[in-house]
């Protein structure tokens, strides 16, 4: 059934509100507290999720830290106390491996041979480790460390070049690519060993 031509929406949107005025004041205050209680109940429902997912990781933090505590532990006692803010003690202690090598009856012994190195080495220049490996006629001297520029390491492989034990230094070219902090590794051939 179509509507009357001369209907309109504003007179039947007009409906009488049969509630009273402290009825409404109730209602809305219904309303209120249902939705503070919905909305308190969803906060502590995201607090609790949320704190259920962070258990989890929490513990496993907390036993990772206690392991690797464990384990440096047992590395300081395997290794004992180290010795770096007494340099005398390093030195001596350095200096009488050496002699220790230097004892051999060779005359280019892996004592020798290093202490030289450690005795050439320009300040800038910090010497990491050294592989030394005896061949029948000669032997080889691996020397990795890191260098604080270009030229001071390029003054360490020229001097290492002068020097009379040492008849080939090979440097890798890749060593050179960085300007400053450069890690090395240089393979240092001796002369034929005397008898």
């Amino acid at each position: 059934m179509p509507l009357p031509s001369d209907w309109h929406w504003a007179e039947y949107t007009k409906m009488i509100n049969l509630i009273p005025p402290t009825e409404k004041t109730k209602i809305a205050e219904a309303y209120r507290r249902r939705f503070f209680i919905v909305f308190l109940f969803l906060s502590i429902t995201a607090f609790l999720i949320g704190a259920i997912f962070l258990i989890s990781p929490y513990r496993l933090a907390e036993d990772n830290t206690a392991t690797i505590l464990k384990n440096i532990d047992i590395v300081k006692s395997l290794n004992g106390p180290l010795e770096t803010s007494n340099p005398e003690f390093s030195i001596k202690d350095i200096q009488k491996k050496l002699d220790i090598l230097a004892s051999q009856k060779s005359k280019n012994t892996a004592g020798i041979l290093i202490g030289n190195i450690m005795l050439e080495r320009p300040e800038r220049v910090d010497i990491n480790g050294f592989t030394y490996s005896k061949k029948k006629s000669n032997s080889e001297i691996e020397i990795r460390g890191m260098a604080d520029s270009r030229d001071d390491m390029l003054d360490f492989v020229r001097t290492l070049e002068n020097n009379q034990y040492f008849a080939k230094v090979d440097v890798p070219v890749s060593a050179f690519i960085k300007d400053k902090n450069l890690e090395f590794s240089i393979q240092v051939t001796t002369k034929t060993l005397t008898p």
